[in-house]
């Protein structure tokens, strides 16, 4: 097994961690391609690339011994949702201090073994040093096991919307 940052990522682990984010959303949530919603995923090692650390972003992708990846997950300052932060202006009236957890997927058959709880550290130590000072993390209501893993690393539950996906809205205090 390889754990690579955004520092030591090619273009064609880029591409990897794109294709294989697109798989996990289609088989978690049932979703398609929707260029509104996946506009990090199609900017993936490119200059606009939102995980990159001059974005103030960080992504974690761990490759199985067979070269596939089979684990991932991203930070990107939450001013690169403009809609999301409007819409969470009350709670953090200056998005650049919130670094939001994105895009964290474990395959299948390795859930269960650590590799989220890695994931999330590693996110959580870039987080610290980019100097935000608020986690953010939201998940769908139809990912219970998403919610779960936010309680359990100290994320507090602090708004669910009545939309489709059911989003449910978590930070912590880093």
């Amino acid at each position: 097994m390889i754990i690579k940052t955004n520092h030591d990522m090619n273009a064609k682990d880029w591409q990897a961690a794109s294709v294989f984010c697109r798989k996990l959303i289609k088989e978690v949530y049932d979703i398609d391609y929707n260029p509104d919603w996946h506009q990090d995923l199609d900017a993936m090692g490119k200059k606009e690339n939102v995980y990159d650390t001059p974005m103030r972003g960080a992504f974690v992708l761990v490759i199985g011994d067979n070269g596939a990846v089979i684990a991932c997950g991203g930070l990107r300052d939450l001013a690169t949702r403009p809609q999301l932060a409007a819409s969470l202006s009350d709670r953090y009236p200056d998005p650049h201090a919130v670094g939001g957890l994105w895009r964290a997927y474990v395959e299948t058959e390795y859930r269960g073994q650590g590799l989220g709880t890695v994931i999330k550290v590693l996110r959580i130590a870039a987080a610290r040093q980019l100097n935000y000072e608020t986690l953010y993390l939201h998940a769908s209501r139809k990912n219970p096991v998403a919610i779960h893993f936010g309680k359990t690393h100290g994320f507090t539950l602090f708004q669910e919307d009545n939309d489709e996906a059911r989003t449910v809205h978590m930070d912590r205090a880093l």
